[in-house]
């Protein structure tokens, strides 16, 4: 495997480890706040909460984007390499 292909698989694995590193996180903290200030509201980093889960939605959709986009270009390099590959006929060498 060429390091053309490399690259973005390398790229991809690690946004969404990055990805679920912040929910991991945002759940141990969510719990955490919610032992502290007892199961009423989640506490005074209610509204940097809600901004991160903003921003992790936007990631997760540039992701699928990119997702999307490395798909794609697989697909054409793959039927590329079909068409410039020379057809070698069965035919005898006599």
């Amino acid at each position: 495997m060429g390091l053309q292909f490399l690259i973005p698989i390398v790229l991809f694995i690690s946004i969404a480890t990055i990805i679920r590193s912040v929910l991991g996180y945002r759940e141990r903290m969510a719990e955490l706040q919610t032992r502290q200030y007892g199961g009423g509201s989640v506490g005074p980093g209610e509204d940097r909460l809600d901004r991160i889960e903003h921003a992790i939605d936007a990631i997760a959709g540039e992701v699928e984007r990119l997702s999307e986009a490395q798909r794609m270009n697989t697909r054409l390099l793959a039927e590329r390499t079909q068409q410039d590959a020379p057809h070698h006929s069965p035919a005898s060498s006599d």
